[in-house]
């Protein structure tokens, strides 16, 4: 099996650059982006037998999920109240 230099980029929206009658015009389209490094080119066969050159760049940071603040509400029942545990003590007995 081929390994590619760079992994598959999942997630990221592909733009259409063009639509095409025949596969052929299609096929030339694609060979004419594909020169390009940053930029993914495919081709998309339709069911009323045209074809979409579709185009998306790859290279770009991707940005993670924030991970949850700690002013956030705890999600399970066990964590409400363990917070709730925490602020009762913590008035009760201020430092």
């Amino acid at each position: 099996m081929k390994e590619s230099s760079n992994p598959p980029v999942q997630g990221k929206p592909w733009s259409t650059h063009s639509q095409h009658s025949e596969y052929t015009s299609a096929l030339s389209a694609k060979e004419s982006l594909s020169g390009q490094s940053n930029l993914q080119v495919k081709i998309r066969k339709y069911a009323d037998d045209t074809f979409q050159v579709k185009t998306r760049k790859i290279g770009e940071e991707v940005t993670s999920p924030e991970k949850r603040s700690k002013k956030e509400k705890p999600k399970t029942r066990a964590g409400r109240r363990a917070e709730k545990m925490r602020r009762k003590s913590h008035q009760e007995n201020p430092l």
